[in-house]
């Protein structure tokens, strides 16, 4: 039997991450064996706003962890995030079928579908159904209800939404590609996933995964997701700061900002480099690629430049979990992943300005590939993609993507040219 790959791709404003892994079946250990991360086109705020242009990124990336891995993917689970993601907690209640009252997994499937059954706005569909807790007639706080007895079954679930026109973009993008869409995973809870620790969950913990162009804040209450929402402001909006405040090009703002933050990690681990500037000293931008030798003050750039923008990244934040409702619940704090989570003073400014306790999160549980991929939080949410994958793989009953027939249609159908075959055939059906 011909293992199947498990596949992730993580479709950012900055970059296009493709990750391709194989599980062992003597250790059941997951090895990255194909890893590439490349420029994104196309994308903007992680929402798709030029196709044809994705497209091609998307495409360079996935041929390119092809080439590393030796194999071709056929279907894969890809991230969504954007500020149109909203969420929303709903309670289901059914009455138990068996007459000896023993709750069974059909039970839990109508009672989850209960749960889901809300009004939406005619632009929105639900992305995720997450149980939060059952209730057993009086008994609350049950995790797993099959088996036990009862005759009322009620469930808290968690609903992650999606605009239905970004969700087809979306999906569009890879289908053109023949690949089959496995799954949209919500990009909080795919960074949740390589992130976060079981205790921290337990405990309660805010998630934020600081990209490019957004913010995926994810709240975990009592080892459930409780909220989920996405900010329109991420690092991109520290370069372009940089930019204004310097006179200078994105890039070469985006390389100081990536040196202010290496120097300081330097500094920690006493890997300093010789000859590079003093804390308080002066950056040469020439070093960066500014066409003038132009000194600046490294004071200048962190306090007056820098600083502001991250105040503002993290009071948007405790906004966010002010309206959850779940502020005093989260004593685990809150982690900051995502490329943005490298950024220089980012941990110090979070806790001056939600006064709560801070872990900057890397991903650390795939083995294979480890130099690439691990303890980067920019892999974040493509890891979290392949733990999402390698569990819904274990059980693909519970897993809701919706089209299941459409997505076993366009699997078997040919690769490359009959995309657009594809796309009309998906309009007649239901």
């Amino acid at each position: 039997m011909k293992v199947q790959p498990l596949v992730g791709i993580d479709i950012g404003s900055s970059k296009i991450t493709t990750l391709i892994a194989l599980r062992s079946e003597e250790t059941q250990s997951i090895n990255v064996v194909g890893v590439a991360s490349l420029p994104s086109a196309g994308v903007k705020k992680s929402q798709i706003v030029d196709i044809d242009e994705a497209i091609k990124s998307i495409t360079s990336s996935v041929e390119a962890a092809e080439r590393m891995a030796g194999l071709s993917i056929s279907k894969a689970f890809i991230n969504i995030g954007g500020s149109q993601i909203a969420s929303k907690n709903s309670t289901g209640v059914v009455a138990v079928s068996e007459p000896e009252g023993e709750i069974t997994d059909s039970d839990v499937k109508r009672v989850i579908d209960s749960a889901r059954a809300v009004s939406l706005p005619a632009a929105q569909e639900v992305l995720h159904v997450l149980p939060r807790q059952y209730k057993v007639d009086s008994q609350e706080g049950i995790k797993d209800p099959v088996n036990m007895n009862g005759v009322r079954l009620e469930a808290e679930a968690h609903l992650v939404l999606g605009s239905t026109t970004s969700i087809r973009n979306l999906t569009k993008c890879i289908t053109e590609l023949g690949i089959g869409v496995e799954g949209l995973v919500y990009s909080g809870l795919a960074a949740s996933e390589s992130v976060l620790t079981a205790t921290e969950k337990e405990l309660g913990v805010v998630l934020a995964d600081i990209g490019g162009g957004t913010t995926s804040i994810a709240i975990w209450v009592d080892g459930s997701l409780a909220h989920s929402a996405v900010l329109p402001i991420g690092a991109k909006n520290i370069t372009n700061d940089l930019a204004i405040g310097m006179r200078l090009g994105l890039d070469v703002a985006e390389e100081v900002k990536k040196h202010l933050g290496d120097k300081i990690k330097a500094n920690t681990t006493g890997e300093g480099r010789q000859g590079e500037d003093s804390k308080d000293g002066d950056l040469d931008l020439s070093k960066f690629g500014a066409e003038e030798q132009v000194k600046t003050s490294r004071k200048t750039l962190v306090e007056g430049i820098i600083r502001p923008r991250l105040q503002e990244i993290f009071s948007m934040i405790g906004e966010s979990i002010k309206e959850s409702g779940f502020g005093g619940r989260t004593p685990a704090g809150i982690v900051i992943t995502g490329g943005g989570s490298k950024t220089v003073e980012i941990d110090t400014i979070c806790k001056r300005v939600l006064s709560m306790p801070v872990r900057l999160g890397s991903p650390h549980t795939l083995n294979g590939l480890v130099d690439d991929v691990r303890r980067e939080p920019a892999y974040a949410v493509s890891e979290g993609l392949i733990l999402y994958a390698s569990k819904s793989n274990i059980i693909s009953s519970r897993v809701s993507g919706g089209t299941s027939f459409v997505r076993g249609i366009t699997d078997k159908l040919p690769k490359g040219m009959f995309g657009r075959a594809i796309e009309f055939v998906k309009q007649f059906l239901p």
